[in-house]
């Protein structure tokens, strides 16, 4: 069987997303790069080796194409979202589906999150892992970099 090619063109964390009902235009918010989290006790204790959760409203945003023709309809696409830390190791995952409607070449995934674990200062990452059978194999990922005050 042939492998449905999809391709990421972009891939941010950011603070909040709206999408216009009207013109679905979509604004994005407060591009986050870099978090600095504030620890009132001096000197910082050691922090847990499990990490701990950091209450932080952010959405991972990207968007995606496909090569359609005619009779190309509903696309559902089974992903992983991931989080690592800097050290690359695993630190969270959650099950999506990225569903291209019948007829549509693009679309922009927006997941919702309330929470970042965190274990250390550095550079984590989220990303997409597409491991659906009928879609040729990709990853998507972007960086925050999380400091500590």
């Amino acid at each position: 069987m042939k492998k449905i090619n999809i391709q990421n063109k972009w891939a941010l964390i950011c603070s909040h997303t709206s999408v216009d009902m009207n013109t679905n235009l979509l604004s994005i918010f407060n591009v986050i790069e870099e978090v600095t989290i504030n620890r009132s006790n001096n000197p910082l204790p050691e922090l847990p080796k499990d990490g701990f959760v950091v209450p932080m409203q952010h959405e991972f945003v990207s968007f995606w194409s496909r090569d359609i023709s005619e009779s190309d309809g509903d696309l559902k696409i089974k992903a992983k979202l991931k989080l690592f830390d800097p050290k690359k190791e695993l630190l969270q995952e959650q099950d999506l589906e990225i569903f291209f409607e019948k007829g549509k070449k693009s679309l922009r995934c927006i997941i919702k999150i309330g929470a970042i674990k965190v274990r250390a200062s550095g550079e984590y990452t989220y990303e997409i892992d597409v491991y659906d059978e009928n879609v040729s194999p990709i990853k998507v990922d972007t960086q925050v970099n999380i400091k500590f005050a």
